[in-house]
């Protein structure tokens, strides 16, 4: 494992294939609370620029998604799992299986957890888009409970890298059952986001957090963030 976080930084690429590329963070510190956690989820690394070369030296270019369980002890840092992935290259291999393989012993050992590997891109489900209004307001609690229950994403959503200070850009998606009022309450409460210093996943949270205190009917939070040096993360947490 490394322990200098390389994002904000120029780090050369690696010369030589190693586990210990990868900068760890853990769950627990970005948390503001380690208890009543009303969720269970997973992330979504969706990988678009994985490289490797086979035995017969000819190269293979995939896009695959890692999932990773919201309940693992660590998340990789995003630019060291370029680095860490981009090392591959310096391995050989008879085929995509060791390729998975190796990926997933190395990330199940340093997050310790259990990764699952597909060779598709996890691909966001939308059934209507509202736009995200730029503001300060906090959410307001539901009161009417009804509306159909389908799939709603809120866009753009913006926060910021808490390290390099970056915009991220993101698709939201709540399934539940909003009214009109809703969808403008979370709307407005979404774009309160817009200067705030947060990692994906502690967005995602705390905007699942907030609908489950102020009594919304929802069952689940997506966040789809853009992708950034081939990496996309997508954090999803759904009730209990």
């Amino acid at each position: 494992m490394n322990n200098e976080n390389p994002l904000g930084k120029k780090v050369d690429f690696p010369k030589k294939f190693s586990r210990d590329l990868l900068h760890l963070i853990s769950r627990d510190e970005q948390r503001e609370t380690k208890t009543n956690k009303a969720f269970k989820g997973f992330d979504v690394w969706n990988i678009y620029e994985l490289l490797w070369i086979d035995t017969n030296e000819v190269m293979h270019h995939e896009h695959i998604s890692i999932t990773i369980n919201c309940d693992s002890e660590f998340i990789p840092e995003s630019k060291s799992m370029k680095l860490f992935l981009g090392s591959i290259i310096y391995e050989r291999f008879s085929n995509q299986t060791e390729v998975f393989n190796l990926i997933s012993e190395i990330l199940n050992l340093e997050l310790n957890t259990n990764v699952k590997i597909l060779n598709e891109i996890f691909a966001p489900e939308t059934v209507e888009d509202i736009p995200i209004k730029k503001t300060d307001q906090k959410l307001s609690a539901c009161i009417e409970k009804t509306g159909e229950n389908k799939i709603f994403s809120f866009s753009p959503f913006r926060s910021l890298c808490p390290v390099t200070g970056q915009p991220d850009i993101a698709k939201i998606l709540i399934k539940g059952s909003l009214s009109v009022e809703d969808k403008n309450h979370i709307s407005n409460y979404l774009g309160s986001f817009f200067n705030t210093n947060a990692y994906h996943e502690k967005c995602v949270e705390q905007i699942f957090q907030e609908l489950l205190v102020k009594n919304f009917k929802f069952d689940s939070v997506e966040g789809h963030f853009e992708r950034r040096g081939g990496i996309s993360i997508i954090p999803v947490r759904h009730k209990i």
